[in-house]
């Protein structure tokens, strides 16, 4: 999670001197401050990362994991300044626990593969900027991964190592968000938003593993980048 959030805080320190530095040309050469941008309808791709926390879910282990992060990307289609629609990938990790019990010992944790229909509401559009309202419903499938010791013979009292995974079968997920949209160049946008996100699933023990997470709900802060082909 920290090279992650590294990463993305090194890409807008990089774009915001890039854009910065095109703000003063602009005015150099006598223009205004913000760069021009695309007008609506454009369509574009979006990259975006956050930092979760796991705020409920069925989970119950001595040691909680709750922290977690998140990445993704999509594609967006804008056909006006108040509307946006869009489908988008993204990987959400849920945190995980570790839990003791004499000699046994386990360490798991969780994510989620999921696919959203999403859309987006700017209540406001101001000059270079907007705010924006979000949501979306999603195919969500959830994974676990554990490794620990287990007593599997009462004649070993010391237990065995055990490493495993499974996936639970296809759910659905919600999600609802609200952010700030700023042009950082021609076609080049900066997004920041908090959000929170319900994924559906299962407390069951999937392949013979640890118990699901059950129907995690997440909060978290995020920030991306977006790019504009004028239609």
């Amino acid at each position: 999670m920290r090279v992650t959030v590294t990463a993305w805080l090194l890409a807008v320190l990089v774009l915001a001197g890039a854009s910065r530095a095109q703000a003063q040309e602009y005015s150099h050469a006598g223009h205004a401050a913000s760069p021009p941008s695309v007008t609506p309808p454009y369509i574009g791709p979006e990259i975006s990362g956050a930092v979760l926390a796991r705020v409920s879910s069925s989970s119950d282990y001595d040691d909680e994991h709750p922290f977690d992060a998140a990445y993704g990307l999509g594609f967006w289609y804008t056909p006006t300044a108040q509307y946006s629609f869009g489908a988008r990938y993204d990987y959400i990790g849920l945190g995980g626990g570790e839990s003791s019990n004499g000699t046994d010992y386990v360490d798991a944790s969780y994510n989620a593969h999921t696919l959203w229909a999403a859309g987006r509401v700017h209540p406001y559009v101001g000059n270079g900027y907007s705010i924006f309202v979000g949501v979306g419903v999603g195919l969500v499938v959830m994974k676990q991964h554990a490794v620990g010791v287990r007593t599997t013979d009462v004649t070993e009292p010391a237990g065995q190592p055990f490493k495993c995974g499974g996936s639970s079968a296809p759910n659905v997920g919600f999600r609802a968000s609200s952010g700030l949209s700023i042009d950082i160049g021609e076609r080049l946008a900066f997004l920041g938003a908090v959000g929170a996100t319900m994924l559906r699933g299962s407390s069951d023990i999937e392949d013979g593993c640890v118990p699901g997470v059950g129907s995690p709900i997440s909060v978290g802060v995020g920030m991306g980048f977006a790019y504009h082909f004028a239609l």
